[in-house]
Order: C-alpha cells, then structure tokens, then sequence
C-alpha cells in the first residue's frame, strides 16, 4: 500500500516503528509471559511501522484516525508463493474485518487486556494520546491557515 494514497492534505502524520528485540535488548523490567517460550517467533525487521494520519472530519462525526500498517517479518524459512498469495487475498481481509470488531469491543470495555496495559503502563498511552491530539491540532491549523 502507497502512504502517499492516504496523505493528509495538510501532510500531519505520526510515525511509529518497531521492531524485534532479543530477550537480552528488553528493557528494564520488561518480562516475557512465560508461556513466551512455547511459541513460534517471527523477527519483525527495521522498516516496520504504523503511520497515522487524521481524517478530515464530517458534519457531527467525531475525529478518526487512518492507520497504515507495514510489516517486515523473517519467519524463519522461505515461505511459498501460494501461502503468500492466500494470505493477501482471502485471510487478509477476513483478519481485518476480526480487528475491527475486535478494537470497537476491547476500547468499550474497561476491563480488556488494552485497558489493563493503560493502567499498567500510563505515561507510554499518555504519550501516544498526546501525540495524536497534536496531529489533529496541526491539521487544524493547518486548515485554518489555508482557508485564510
């Protein structure tokens, strides 16, 4: 997917990357569950990132933020072709479909794994929160200069 395709006319954007670490680069007193070591991992490699950018509000409609995901995975082995192609056509957007029901549950509900981890960590989800409220402040200025 082309970033640019979903570009905010005033170009606001926030930019989050990530990647793996091994267990020795986790931070202070950050610990893996230990169920952890049962599962298969994937790398997630340098390029991957969420991009956010707000989308231009309608007449009584709250604000909305577009989320652009892309992901650098090294699963460990070559991966077919046929597995890939069935990944993009059919179970991508059965998957996307599962998020989105999945997001509008899990910020609804105040006792949610996401609302858990809020609590836990609050400074890190301020942070976000904060970030996005600038995005959307910038738009609006933005806005608000160009129609002047």
């Amino acid at each position: 997917m082309n970033p640019e395709s979903h570009k905010d006319p005033q170009g606001a954007c926030a930019f989050m990357a990530f990647e793996s670490l091994t267990v020795k680069e986790l931070p202070e007193g950050v610990t893996l569950p230990k169920e952890a070591s049962n599962m298969t991992m994937v790398s997630i490699k340098k390029g991957s990132c969420v991009m956010l950018y707000p989308i231009a509000p309608s007449e009584g409609a709250p604000e909305r933020v577009r989320a652009v995901v892309t992901q650098v995975v090294d699963a460990g082995f070559k991966v077919p072709s046929m597995v890939i192609n069935f990944v993009l056509r059919i179970l991508t957007p059965f998957i996307y479909t599962l998020v989105v029901d999945l997001m509008s549950k899990t910020f609804s509900d105040p006792n949610s794994e996401l609302s858990k981890r809020i609590a836990h960590r609050p400074e890190l989800y301020e942070s976000l929160r904060q970030s996005i409220q600038d995005l959307f402040k910038s738009r609006d200025e933005a806005s608000a200069h160009h129609a002047s």
